[in-house]
């Protein structure tokens, strides 16, 4: 097995250090090749864990996994529709040995009496995409996430599953609410936009409502409802909520081409920028509160923006993995 494809191999199965982590995000960078690829495998690894029941097979199908990719990693392979459950004893044997190159993929799974092909849309490092879902809802989803969503949504409900951050715009239909599953909670909307983050490295579930109305609801909390311009944070370390007003195009923002910064607040724009590049930065309050800038981000890298922040404000950073560390020019 090529040294790359080890270390997409533990990053899927999150063994990899920190060092091995950021090796592999500048991999990705130098060409669409090497982002298909981890698309690819990303996709069939996360296909084959979904239909894994215990620690034992996943063990196994790790090392089956690895052993093939080794082998066969070019070969293409489509899914066919086949009838279940007789599908699940297949999956369980051989969906881990398929290398699919496509970011979208398909599976069936069964709902009892019909087959239902489930839509699982992912996007790797530095990529966003907006695509219609089968209700013609508009989703933006952001770098680092899946969606998954069945190819046609039942009559009196519509429900998809999100790993990452998407911004919805959800068609209205009173008769099918829309849910968005993120683990530990649920979005129940009619028609409205909003956005939910549920990325596995934050201690928390992020909801921001921009216009219209929702509720989310919990087994560890009532149903509560969400008004335009709230934020609310579900804290997993200790089933908690927190809920403040914010200015939602700040939190929005990675959705369009380009970002225009007209002499705002370092901490607004922090705000914006951990959005758009999918990083988490951390600035001491009274400097990011004190310090103004007015710049405009298009398709420059993070770096490429933080050096030139450097320029035009007194501050210095420390670039490392996904955290970003602004402090003052001349402090510790």
């Amino acid at each position: 097995m090529l040294k790359h494809e080890e270390l997409i191999v533990k990053y899927l199965d999150k063994s990899c250090t920190r060092e091995e982590e950021e090796e592999l995000l500048a991999w990705l960078e130098v060409s669409e090749e090497n982002k298909e690829l981890f698309s690819s495998l990303s996709s069939l690894w996360l296909m084959s864990k979904a239909e894994l029941e215990d620690d034992l097979e996943t063990e196994l199908a790790l090392a089956r996994f690895r052993e093939r990719i080794g082998t066969e990693k070019s070969s293409i392979r489509e899914v066919q529709k086949v009838k279940l459950p007789l599908l699940y004893k297949i999956l369980q044997v051989a969906a881990i040995f398929l290398i699919l190159f496509n970011v979208v993929y398909f599976l069936y799974k069964d709902d009892k009496e019909n087959e239902i092909r489930i839509i699982n849309r992912l996007l790797t490092a530095d990529s966003k995409g907006k695509f219609i879902l089968p209700d013609s809802t508009v989703v933006w989803l952001n770098a680092h996430s899946v969606l998954e969503y069945p190819e046609h949504f039942a009559e009196d409900k519509r429900e998809v599953h999100l790993k990452g951050e998407a911004y919805f715009e959800v068609k209205k239909d009173s008769a099918a609410p829309f849910w968005v599953n993120a683990d530990d909670i649920k979005v129940r909307v009619l028609g409205t936009s909003f956005l939910v983050q549920n990325y596995d490295k934050n201690d928390y579930v992020e909801t921001i409502l921009t216009e219209g109305a929702v509720n989310i609801t919990s087994s560890h909390f009532k149903e509560m409802a969400i008004v335009p311009n709230e934020r609310v944070l579900y804290l997993k370390k200790g089933d908690s909520l927190k809920c403040e007003i914010v200015n939602t195009n700040y939190y929005t923002s990675w959705i369009n081409e380009k970002l225009v910064f007209d002499n705002l607040s370092l901490a607004n724009i922090i705000i914006n920028l951990n959005k758009w590049y999918g990083v988490d930065i951390e600035c001491s309050k009274d400097i990011a509160e004190s310090t103004n800038m007015s710049f405009t981000v298009c398709r420059e890298s993070l770096d490429e923006i933080l050096e030139a922040m450097e320029e035009i404000a007194p501050i210095r950073y420390k670039h490392e993995g996904y955290k970003v560390y602004i402090t003052k020019k001349g402090g510790k």
